[in-house]
């Protein structure tokens, strides 16, 4: 079994899938506005259509840096199968010499990354060369030769080939990087020492790019470094603008080299505010830039180099283009309009004429690349379609694939997402009310995704605006034969009637340690006893929380307190007294530097989980309590709670002109295609939740390059705790699939009352008013609240 701590290749892996990782499908709000001229009056022109670039690689070979000249575009190529050593070359992707392979000389235990070129067609690359812990005391002596003591940097050439014993198993570490330029053959013309400090936060050396009027240049944790492009001498830039950093915020900084023959630097300070600079060649330091460029254009996106712009910007809604000194950016292709969803993976976009960008995407299925290319659409092409329109606020990730796909399949009708979330992006507008008032006036959306609990189904099922589904499930010959959880099923229905589906679910819970709660259950009426019988104090039995974070009981407490169905509420009782009590416990400021050993050593007893997949139950029962425990739910009025909270739901509108297509659409999301590849939440088809149990029975493991299941071992940490994700047991997976059968509660959430009871829970916590002439005016509020959205 492999162990991914220690492992050079899983943990180079490990490096690459992590920049592929924070795809989750989550909304896509964190980016933050900026100023973007997408005001065309022909939309047309921002259509793209993306088509793969069909490519052959050889067995166990991987493309991870890219790079472009002139002549075309290039990646850098390994090759590693069984246990033969690696091997490198460089391959021509696109362009006059597509197909072209140059094979580079590589020593045993040296690794390649990043990639650069010249328009003479000389490389660059950051050569890396590791050794076992058992070599690092006989590492042969090295003649370091001319040094520049400011850079610490030398020129050499070495071999340094480990002796490794076959079926030997060792840490390595990195002791030797160069900066390597070969030629256009693959031949070796100059390879310069770096001597750049490492620890376990970083690798050094981090980028590399060519700049025609600046040479090779390269950026590390303690600066940028600029390599002779013909000797190979290295000279570091001195300068007041190049922040050390360490760990992850070495990892903002970014070196790019413009069509103009230069070289910039885009650099985040401590707040994660980015700053930019031009390299001044004359001066030999930066000069700043940061004023040439609108505010907030390169915070939170990718920057690449382009050719008919200085820079090409991935933001969330579109590939846009950007000049130095212009006051905005310049729509080039809009995702949306482009049945584009998965632009957060692309790692490289480059230029290849007006009409055509080359396009490299993370393998979802491998590591490595797929290749594309953005080809401009011919006007009118979507226009002879019906159009119907599907309404969200913060579209998740899967909906806006589903679209792309419906709209690609179909030559009849095309799905129009209208995500109101861009409102608040991009306008500072209230999403919400912009629905209300699209609604009121006529211009209502066909289909509705209804993403955690932002829209308010309740208000919209009162006004008559959604369409019964059951009847369409009922005549879904597929849909109606299969198995699903029925309890899950069932909370998509209002007044008898099935209004949502619900494709993917998540569970709010809350577990104990078995032998502390001996068989009881905690809950708002009883807390203060369970505690005193266990000497615990109640202002931590749930952890280390602060008044700030009351909310989620706030929340819990409106599920319990408000009837929905009969527009009616009840905050006047004693349990929710206690819970008005126990946050008066809490502590202003939250504090988290003990929270896991708090359960470890029986001071707090109710750990409240949300589980998406196994392994957050694992890890909270191996990271917090170390044994054995017991679902006891979510703290409520009477009793522990269990919720089932819909990760997505989708609605129909009951004035719908195109109902049977409609419906098509949303029920893709209870096939088995769907069902069997959701990866973040838990599946409402019973097979594919049988099968996310029987996986939880395995130890993780991965797929090679030869189909061949591979067990390695996986960690999460928590404090000092190092938590290994383990199969968990039949029994286990028994009592995790009864709970979730048996809870048939949904949580909605509605962050109005939960602003009502924070509001005026405040006079309790400053000692102005007593707990009962709270919960009265909470009482009345909440009770108008739900007088008015009925």
């Amino acid at each position: 079994m492999r162990k991914l701590k220690g492992s050079l290749g899983i943990i180079c892996a490990l490096a690459f899938i992590c920049c592929a990782c924070g795809k989750t499908d989550s909304n896509l709000g964190t980016a933050s506005s900026s100023p973007v001229n997408d005001n065309t009056a022909e939309a047309e022109h921002n259509i793209y259509n993306l088509n793969e670039i069909e490519y052959e690689k050889p067995k166990g070979a991987n493309i991870s840096y890219l790079c472009q000249n002139e002549q075309g575009i290039y990646g850098l190529q390994s090759v590693h199968f069984d246990n033969e050593p690696t091997t490198y070359s460089i391959i021509a992707i696109s362009g006059e010499e597509v197909g072209k392979e140059i094979t580079l000389k590589v020593d045993e235990d040296a690794w390649f990354n990043s990639l650069s070129v010249d328009n003479d067609g000389n490389f660059y690359v950051i050569e890396r060369v590791y050794s076992t812990a058992q070599d690092i005391d006989k590492e042969p002596e090295i003649d370091e030769g001319d040094t520049d003591a400011d850079a610490a940097i030398s020129e050499e050439t070495t071999d340094s080939n480990a002796d490794i014993s076959e079926g030997a198993s060792y840490d390595y570490y990195e002791n030797k990087q160069y900066i390597v330029k070969f030629s256009p053959m693959g031949d070796v013309i100059w390879k310069t020492l770096v001597e750049e400090e490492i620890n376990e936060n970083y690798y050094g050396l981090d980028s590399l790019v060519y700049a025609e009027n600046v040479g090779a240049v390269t950026s590390s944790s303690k600066g940028i470094i600029v390599f002779d492009t013909k000797s190979g001498v290295a000279e570091s830039i001195n300068s007041e603008f190049v922040k050390d950093y360490s760990g992850e915020m070495f990892s903002r900084r970014q070196i790019i080299a413009l069509r103009d023959g230069n070289f910039y630097l885009i650099d985040a300070d401590m707040t994660g505010e980015n700053s930019f600079y031009k390299y001044d060649t004359s001066k030999k330091d930066f000069v700043d830039f940061t004023d040439k460029i609108p505010s907030g254009i390169l915070e939170g996106y990718s920057i690449y180099p382009g050719i008919r712009y200085d820079f090409l910007i991935n933001q969330y809604d579109g590939l846009c283009g950007l000049n130095i000194d212009d006051k905005e950016a310049t729509k080039i292709c809009d995702y949306l309009s482009s049945d584009i969803t998965d632009n957060f993976d692309i790692r490289y976009f480059f230029e290849e004429d007006d009409e055509n960008i080359f396009v490299a995407q993370n393998d979802q299925n491998y590591y490595g690349f797929v290749f594309s290319r953005l080809t401009k659409a011919k006007p009118g092409e979507n226009q002879q379609k019906t159009q119907i329109t599907l309404a969200a606020y913060f579209a998740s990730d899967s909906v806006r694939r589903a679209v792309a796909d419906f709209n690609k399949a179909n030559d009849e009708y095309r799905i129009v997402l209208k995500d109101y979330g861009d409102y608040v992006r991009n306008e500072g507008i209230d999403g919400l009310e912009k629905l209300d008032l699209d609604i009121v006036s006529g211009e209502a959306p066909d289909i509705i995704e209804i993403y955690g609990q932002m829209i308010p189904i309740d208000k919209y099922l009162n006004k008559g605006f959604f369409e019964p589904l059951d009847d369409y499930f009922a005549d879904d010959k597929e849909l109606s034969s299969g198995e699903y959880l029925q309890n899950v099923l069932d909370c998509g229905k209002k007044k008898g009637k099935l209004y949502t589906l619900i494709p993917q679910f998540t569970i709010y819970t809350g577990i104990a340690s078995a032998d502390l709660m001996g068989g009881e259950t905690l809950d708002w009426s009883n807390y203060k006893e369970i505690c005193e019988k266990r000497n615990i104090d109640p202002a931590i039995m749930f952890g280390v929380y602060s008044k700030g974070e009351a909310h989620s009981f706030y929340s819990i407490a409106a599920e319990e307190c408000v009837d929905r169905e009969k527009g009616t509420c009840n905050f006047k009782n004693q349990a929710f007294y206690n819970l008005l009590e126990y946050v008066g416990l809490l502590p202003e400021e939250y504090d988290d530097s003990s929270s896991g050993s708090l359960y470890r050593e029986k001071k707090a007893i109710l750990y409240l989980l949300a589980v998406n997949s196994m392994d957050e139950y694992v890890f909270a029962k191996e990271g917090y309590f170390g044994g054995d425990v017991v679902y006891n739910g979510l703290p409520g009025i009477l009793g522990g709670t269990s919720y089932i909270e819909p990760a997505t739901q989708l609605a129909m509108s009951s004035n719908c002109k195109h109902k049977d297509v409609a419906w098509q659409f949303m029920r893709y999301f209870l096939t088995d295609e769907y069902q069997d590849n959701i990866e973040f939440y838990m599946p409402v088809s019973q097979k594919a939740f049988n099968a996310v149990l029987e996986k939880a029975q395995e130890n993780p493991f991965y797929i090679d390059e030869n189909g061949e299941k591979q067990e390695v071992s996986s960690y999460m940490s928590m404090d000092d705790i190092e938590v290994e994700i383990k199969a968990i047991s039949a029994a286990e997976a028994k009592q995790f699939e009864d709970l979730v059968k048996s809870t048939t509660i949904p949580y909605q959430g509605d962050e109005t009352i939960c602003s009502i009871i924070s509001e005026e829970a405040e006079a309790f916590y400053a000692g102005q008013k007593s707990v009962e002439e709270v919960a009265d005016i909470i009482q009345s509020r909440v009770s108008l609240y739900i007088s008015e959205n009925s």
